[in-house]
Parts: structure tokens; sequence; C-alpha cells
């Protein structure tokens, strides 16, 4: 009968174990972990994946196309980005 208890015990202390923790809290040190793995694994597969053909990578694309956003011409401080987006409605309505 004892044994009966003492294994009831033992799988009450797996489950709790096995709950979420109480607070976020206590929780953010692995989600942060987590997180940041993520994104370097995600990183480090762009820096070596290409498309078939490409001779440039994943990342070397993306920061070319972010370059090109930002260096576009049209998009000066001077105007708004609302200006901007008539602009282009008119354009192709036009």
């Amino acid at each position: 009968m004892n044994a009966v208890f003492d294994q009831a015990q033992a799988q009450i202390n797996r489950d709790r174990n096995a709950l979420p923790p109480a607070s976020a809290a206590t929780a953010l040190p692995e989600l942060l972990r987590s997180s940041l793995a993520c994104l370097l694994l995600a990183t480090a597969f762009a820096g070596f994946a290409r498309r078939a053909g490409a001779e440039l990578s994943l990342l070397e694309e993306m920061q070319r196309r972010l370059r090109w956003l930002r260096l576009r011409p049209g998009r000066g401080r001077d105007r708004s980005d609302a200006d901007w987006i008539r602009e282009m409605a008119g354009k192709r309505e036009g």
C-alpha cells in the first residue's frame, strides 16, 4: 500500500515540475535565450545559404535590398511617406 502512495507522490512531483512557471518573470531568461539562439541560427543560415544560380548569400541579398530601399530616389527627408504614397498611387492610376 505504501508503494502505491509513494508512486502517486512521485507522479505528482513529476507533474508539478512539468508545469510552467508561476510568473512570466521567471520564464523571461529562458525566453530571451531561446529567442537569441533562433535569431543567431537564422542569421547563420542566411549567411551561408544561396539561391540556385545566385552569387550572393541570402544575407547579402537582404542587406543590398535594405540599402536600396534607404537610398532609392524620391525619398528625401523633406517629403513625407504620405506624399510618396500619393505620388505612387497617382502613377499607377494614370
